[in-house]
């Protein structure tokens, strides 16, 4: 049973590691179950028990110290320091998670992903859940945000947007190379970053800014 997305959301959520544990889980109450596999074939079989694939989970590596120093620049980011979010960074909190598992299910309350995302960026902004937010700003309102903290002794990059109308303009490598530059000046020597496989631009950014794909997890989501 998962405590925080019991209480998040309200009613019981779990995530089970087999298929075969489904009937158990519904037996006791059991509104919600999440269940991620890496098999690339496991679609046919949680089909058939009532699972719905709302997400294929990447996770992208690389070893920093193969950039070139040139490249380590912060350009037209700099650091958020409020720990409160303000209201363009919730908005672009939001669109950072279009692709989300908790936005693609049809099930999903679709103001509990909006809150999700907020608390998300609240907590990121008291460094709950990131080290740090690096923004960008235009005419002093947030346009672009990514969020970098540590996963597993990696620089990890959490949530990263540009606002929609601000697309097109370079944005999304300044993010990344100034969290690329954030990380080698607090000492990592490697970072990684999760993204959504159906985020066809998102993974492009990624692998344009020198990291490498090492794993996709297929995750599933199961209404009891």
């Amino acid at each position: 049973m998962l405590a925080w997305d019991s209480q998040f959301f309200g009613f019981p959520v779990a995530k089970m590691t087999d298929i075969s544990e489904l009937d158990d889980l519904r037996a006791q109450g059991v509104r919600l179950v999440y269940w991620a596999t890496p098999d690339s074939n496991s679609q046919p079989v949680a089909a058939a028990a009532g699972g719905t694939l709302v997400d294929k989970k990447v996770t992208y590596q690389m070893d920093l110290r193969t950039i070139p120093p040139e490249q380590l620049q912060f350009g037209p980011v700099t650091e958020y320091t409020d720990a409160t979010a303000s209201a363009d960074l919730i908005d672009l909190s939001i669109q950072a998670g279009l692709y989300s598992r908790f936005k693609v299910d049809p099930q999903m309350d679709q103001k509990k992903f909006e809150e999700l995302y907020t608390q998300w960026m609240q907590k990121s902004c008291s460094h709950e859940l990131a080290k740090a937010v690096l923004v960008i700003r235009e005419q002093g309102k947030c346009v672009a945000v990514v969020t970098v903290g540590e996963k597993n002794g990696h620089g990890d990059i959490g949530l990263v947007a540009v606002d929609a109308s601000q697309r097109g303009k370079g944005y999304g490598v300044a993010l990344i190379r100034a969290a690329q530059g954030w990380f080698v000046q607090h000492g990592y020597t490697s970072s990684q970053v999760v993204t959504q496989g159906d985020n066809i631009a998102a993974c492009k950014l990624y692998e344009k800014c020198g990291y490498t794909p090492v794993s996709t997890e297929y995750y599933y989501h199961f209404w009891l």
